[in-house]
C-alpha cells in the first residue's frame, strides 16, 4: 500500500513471486535468473498503452471472466508453447524466460485490478 491506502505496484513484485515459485520448482543458477527475468519483461516488451482497439500493454496483461475481455489467458498459452518448443530444441534458458513471461500474465490476472473492468468498490 502506499500513503493514501491505495495499491502500490512494481515489477519488482513479479521477480519476487518469481524467485520463490522457481526454487519451489527447483530452479537455481542461470535457470532461475532467466525465470524472474522473464517474470519483469512483459511490462518492458507490451510497450503500447491506450489508443484505438485493445493494445498489447492493456489486453496482454488482463482478463475479466465475466465478460471475456482480455488476453492474459493466451498470453500465457503462447509464452508456454514457445517455451515447449525451445525445451524441445535444448535451448533451457530461453525456455526458462518464457515461462517467466508466462508467469507474469498469471500473476497479472491473480490482482484484481487486472481481472475486472469495473472500478473497485463500484
Amino acid at each position: 500500500m502506499d500513503d493514501d491506502g491505495g495499491v502500490k505496484y512494481a515489477q519488482s513484485t513479479h521477480m519476487l513471486i518469481a524467485e520463490e515459485v522457481g526454487k519451489y520448482m527447483g530452479l537455481n543458477g542461470e535457470s532461475l535468473s532467466r525465470f524472474k527475468l522473464g517474470s519483469k519483461l512483459p511490462d518492458e516488451e507490451d510497450s503500447d498503452w491506450w489508443p484505438p482497439g485493445c493494445p498489447d500493454r492493456l489486453c496482454n496483461h488482463i482478463y475479466d471472466p465475466v465478460v471475456t475481455f482480455g488476453r492474459a489467458p493466451r498470453s500465457c498459452n503462447e509464452k508456454v508453447e514457445s517455451a515447449i518448443n525451445y525445451a524441445r530444441n535444448g535451448n533451457y534458458l530461453d525456455a526458462y524466460l518464457d515461462l517467466g513471461k508466462a508467469s507474469h500474465y498469471m500473476t497479472d490476472v491473480g490482482n484484481p485490478y487486472h481481472a475486472n473492468r469495473k472500478p473497485l468498490g463500484k
